[in-house]
């Protein structure tokens, strides 16, 4: 793909994938926690899809941050709200997350045509 193997630029490893989902999956349950009136697994689903969409048509999250990943077209822009919708449907599936190709890339990027890439 002609990305550096190492370091800044590099597609991001399935564990900072892994650790990114999680640290954004204990967000928003944490905000469901603390806001919703009568906290259930329901709500911290929906905010967790919408949280997804936001910021896979962004490229960033507050996990994405963290861990210093991003997630981009392979023409190097920001997702986009299309691929953000599919993105975010695709991961709440779990499945297609998972599976992984030999450049690591899970379906829902192939899907969508897009990366995850270190940014540190």
């Amino acid at each position: 793909m002609g990305l550096p193997r190492h370091g800044r630029g590099s597609i991001a490893s399935p564990f900072s994938r892994a650790l990114s989902f999680s640290a954004d999956a204990a967000l928003c349950h944490t905000l469901v926690l603390f806001f919703a009136p009568i906290p259930d697994i329901l709500t911290t689903l929906l905010l967790f899809w919408v949280y997804q969409m936001i910021a896979g048509s962004t490229g960033h999250s507050f996990g994405a941050i963290l861990i210093g990943i991003r997630v981009q077209t392979l023409q190097g822009q920001r997702p986009g709200w299309a691929n953000g919708v599919m993105r975010a449907s695709m991961t709440m599936c779990v499945l297609p997350a998972l599976v992984l190709d030999v450049d690591t890339r899970a379906v829902h990027d192939r899907a969508c045509q897009t990366i995850v890439l270190r940014t540190r």
